[in-house]
């Protein structure tokens, strides 16, 4: 009853409030202490120990928005260190609500205090980096990466600023980033797929492929859905820029299954390659896998390519076979004809021929 009359002088109410939340304190009643704190605060309002000492209160007791007005008070006091920190936690505790305003503070707590990992933190993570402007932001994270403890820290600070710049249009920026954070032996599956784009923007085919074809294992080795159409895309690729891989690829996208398209274009391919090398082995193998997925009026020519490569290889059975299927799809083309008596020949078939 002392604490609250009106009879009581202000000087001796404050002494006793104070005195009061400290015995609550010690006696660990915290409900007890934040109420008498509470009110020796708002009777002394400039004294920001006390106000410290009440946000410490608040915060053990997970009293947030309590805890928010607190520090909310000290922001014109507080000096030193201590003014940063201030500055951020209160940024933690608005972000949800207000990530503008939580990011002013944030930036306000890095001019406090330059060197501060979780204001860097704070300005680089949603939902606050979003609040500020990307030069600023991939500056930010340019310091991350030199503050850097480990390799895997630095490296993740790199990879945040290469899709950053990407997404801004700095190409060259973003190139460097990448090849940064690779260097220290980081490259998620979406820097992959970011450098596969940067290499293709900047006309190096090659680099290009080479990166697709690295996301195109890891989703084969972990079992992704798209697995095989990004084996065929990246063998597809690899093979037009002419580096190795490309073909292993698209024979690993095959043996996946594919939709019937990813497999015409990964056979299609493959057949051409064999065929320029003259490898008429693994073209006649091929053949007979693209037939079935290729369109009705293309079927013929690959028919009759098949009919050929069986009759130099001495299999009358599949040369003919392969000719009359030709035959009945297009029975007016004259080479279908030719490839069906020219099989019969092979086969001793005379009245067929």
């Amino acid at each position: 009853a002392a604490l609250t009359g009106d009879g009581l002088p202000e000087d001796e109410r404050t002494a006793l409030l104070a005195l009061a939340a400290r015995a609550a304190a010690a006696a660990e009643d915290g409900g007890a202490a934040r109420r008498h704190l509470a009110a020796y605060c708002e009777a002394v309002p400039d004294d920001d120990g006390a106000l410290a000492r009440l946000g410490a209160l608040h915060r053990a007791a997970g009293a947030r928005d309590e805890l928010a007005r607190v520090l909310e008070r000290r922001l014109e006091d507080v000096r030193g260190p201590e003014a940063a920190r201030v500055r951020l936690e209160l940024s933690d505790l608005v972000a949800p609500r207000d990530p503008d305003r939580a990011a002013q503070l944030a930036l306000d707590a890095l001019a406090l205090d330059p060197a501060s990992a979780d204001a860097l933190r704070a300005l680089t993570t949603p939902p606050r980096a979003g609040h500020v402007p990307p030069a600023e932001r991939a500056t930010l994270l340019a310091r991350i990466a030199a503050a850097a403890a480990t390799p895997a820290e630095a490296a993740a600070a790199f990879v945040a600023r290469a899709r950053l710049l990407a997404e801004t249009g700095d190409l060259a920026g973003a190139a460097e980033a990448a090849g940064e954070a690779a260097r220290r032996g980081e490259e998620p599956d979406d820097l992959l797929e970011l450098c596969a784009r940067l290499a293709e923007a900047r006309g190096d085919a090659g680099e290009a492929a080479r990166a697709l074809l690295a996301r195109a294992r890891r989703a084969e080795a972990g079992g992704e859905v798209d697995a095989a159409e990004r084996l065929a895309e990246a063998g597809q690729r690899a093979v037009a820029a002419g580096i190795d891989g490309g073909e292993d690829a698209l024979r690993a996208a095959l043996a996946l299954q594919p939709e019937r398209e990813t497999a015409r274009a990964a056979l299609e391919i493959l057949v051409a390659l064999a065929r320029q090398r003259g490898d008429d082995d693994a073209e006649r193998g091929l053949l007979p896998r693209l037939v079935p997925v290729l369109p009705t009026g293309a079927r013929p020519a690959a028919l009759l390519r098949l009919s050929t490569l069986a009759l130099e290889n001495k299999d009358a059975t599949l040369a003919r076979a392969s000719a009359e299927e030709a035959r009945a799809l297009a029975p007016r083309d004259l080479a279908a004809v030719d490839a069906c008596r020219a099989a019969a020949l092979a086969a001793a078939d005379l009245p067929a021929v």
